[in-house]
């Protein structure tokens, strides 16, 4: 592990990407099938009695040796990188490392994984606030020093990034204060834990229904505004009305749950998110290619078609037929699509958590792009005006995410606990057979959390050009990116080999995680509690890094899907040109 973080954070990524395409990886798997081969030949020749016991401990250290080996041979630049780093001073930087080893270190303790909820939001604000705090000091002492008017400070607090800043990392304090309602107690937790919800089941039903038909329409209005629902492509028509039969499957599920045979509906909402979020990834592209002239009279195409029709008035040509394209929604076509996604997701887990704690899934999305946001600003602030530093993903972002995904674990109702395991869900499409999709169902309810992060990742990467597009006063020398999230697109190679440096540390960070509970599960063999707070810790985290992993890879697959079908569309824009 300490290698696989040398090689992930102290290679510079351009060095790594040579390296990947180069011999390295071929050698590396040819060195590692080779000792393999070797304990076969050793078992043929009967020098060792146990080859599985032989292939278990050779494939690990052959892959060590072949690390140490790209190590040492790049150590130069690993130093180099790391002086840079580290001559910088970041306040954010250091506490972010004194976060992460204290949110995995301290698992240790018995009380810490028993009061993990209360102190991961603790960690996550913590390093939210200090990012603000952070963010363009200097110019804020500078201003409270000047003898200033009311108006002037009207003025600042209206227009100052660091006031806009300091605005959202409230509202995200909020949301987080507001998902503590939603925790379950464990049995360690009698004396100090509230379990009585004195909420009657209609009016959770009603919230639950109102939030989700709030949240579809904001969205709904926000994709409208960035011209991402105009036109009549797939996912354009996915998008403006999925989700409303969704929030209508849903309702009528939650509302009707006491009547038998009900079953139909949850199967409903699955089917439909989930042929939503397949052919998200089939056609993923929620644009609208026009040509200067009126192709629709529909409303949604009312206001592209008039902008057509009086360009080509005062261009004095309305009565020739211009063939230049024009395409809606291009500058926000990747965040347009991961925002789709992550209204299918939040019904898909809605279903599984019940209408009790429906809710959350509205908090932990909102939460998510708040978080995005806020450290998309803070990252354009530390860039300084380098745009390719823009690509990358810094350590503290991750490690936000990462708290983020562990506090909704715990914020929809879960505990590591088998105790506390939501075993409903496993009869949600009725009596099944068969144990696999009970056990899909379950594993889904209880991991949704690690699942809707980990698919979400690169949305740490796409918000700052989105908010460079959306919100350009918040950004320093925003002409720079007046592409918008095109930049993605223009920059593949950046987009890649930093995209594979953000999925490889948060896997990274997630095994450290996972290689502590294991260690602490190993010192404390002979703890009275160690079948009771030790060993679930360490299942529970395993078990969400392994379920994680695969939607890691769904989420970067994602991208490249997304950058695929942008130059085809080029590619097809030019020869219709």
């Amino acid at each position: 592990m300490a290698l696989g973080f040398i090689v992930v954070d102290g290679v510079p990524s351009e060095i790594l990407r040579d390296m990947i395409r180069g011999r390295f990886l071929p050698y590396g798997l040819l060195f590692v099938a080779g000792s393999m081969a070797f304990c076969c030949l050793l078992r043929f020749f009967n020098v060792i009695s146990r080859l599985e016991l032989a292939l278990y401990v050779a494939a690990p250290c052959s892959s060590i040796v072949a690390l140490s080996c790209l190590i040492v041979f790049n150590w130069y630049s690993v130093a180099e990188h790391w002086y840079k780093v580290n001559s910088a001073h970041d306040p954010l930087s250091l506490l972010t490392r004194v976060v992460a080893l204290a949110s995995a270190v301290t698992m240790f303790s018995n009380s810490y994984v028993v009061q993990e909820s209360v102190m991961v939001p603790y960690f996550l604000t913590s390093l939210v606030w200090v990012s603000v705090v952070d963010f363009k000091l200097e110019a804020v002492k500078k201003f409270l020093v000047e003898k200033c008017s009311n108006q002037n400070l009207f003025g600042f607090v209206f227009s100052s990034v660091k006031c806009k800043l300091i605005v959202l990392a409230l509202c995200l304090n909020v949301i987080l204060r507001l998902t503590f309602y939603f925790w379950e107690c464990r049995e360690e937790q009698n004396a100090e834990c509230r379990r009585s919800k004195n909420v009657s089941k209609t009016l959770s039903c009603v919230v639950t229904v109102v939030t989700f038909a709030t949240f579809v329409t904001l969205v709904r209005l926000l994709l409208r505004h960035l011209g991402n629902l105009t036109g009549w492509r797939a996912p354009v028509f996915v998008a403006r009305y999925f989700p409303t039969v969704n929030v209508v499957c849903c309702g009528c599920y939650w509302i009707l749950d006491s009547l038998p045979t009900v079953q139909l509906l949850p199967a409903t909402v699955f089917v439909i998110s989930g042929s939503a979020i397949i052919l998200l990834f089939a056609s993923p592209l929620c644009v609208h290619r026009t040509y200067n002239r009126v192709l629709y009279h529909h409303q949604d195409n009312l206001i592209p078609s008039i902008f057509n029709k009086m360009r080509n008035i005062m261009s004095d040509r309305e009565s020739e037929e211009d063939r230049t394209p024009v395409v809606y929604g291009l500058a926000t076509v990747y965040s347009a699509t991961f925002i789709n996604l992550a209204v299918f997701l939040s019904f898909l887990s809605a279903v599984l958590l019940g209408e009790s704690r429906a809710v959350v899934n509205v908090a932990m999305i909102a939460c998510m792009f708040l978080l995005a946001v806020i450290l998309a600003i803070v990252k354009f602030e530390k860039a300084k005006n380098n745009r390719n530093n823009c690509f990358s993903v810094p350590w503290w972002s991750i490690i936000c995410w990462s708290l983020s995904s562990t506090h909704f674990f715990y914020a929809t109702g879960h505990q590591p606990t088998f105790a506390t395991v939501q075993w409903d869900c496993a009869g949600l499409f009725g009596n099944i057979v068969s144990t696999l999709v009970p056990g899909i169902l379950i594993l889904m309810n209880t991991f949704i959390s690690q699942i809707v992060h980990s698919l979400l990742l690169p949305l740490l990467m796409i918000v700052p050009f989105t908010v460079a597009t959306v919100w350009p006063s918040v950004v320093p020398n925003h002409d720079q990116f007046r592409s918008g999230e095109l930049e993605l697109f223009q920059n593949r190679e950046l987009r890649r080999q930093e995209l594979f440096s953000l999925v490889a540390r948060y896997i990274l960070f997630s095994a450290f995680k996972v290689f502590v509970a294991m260690f602490s599960c190993s010192v404390h063999s002979r703890h009275l509690m160690v079948w009771a707070i030790f060993a679930p810790k360490f299942i529970f985290e395993s078990v969400a890094f392994l379920v994680s992993l695969p939607f890691l890879v769904l989420g970067f697959l994602f991208v490249e899907r997304i950058s695929t079908k942008i130059g085809s569309l080029v590619t097809d824009t030019s020869h219709d040109d």
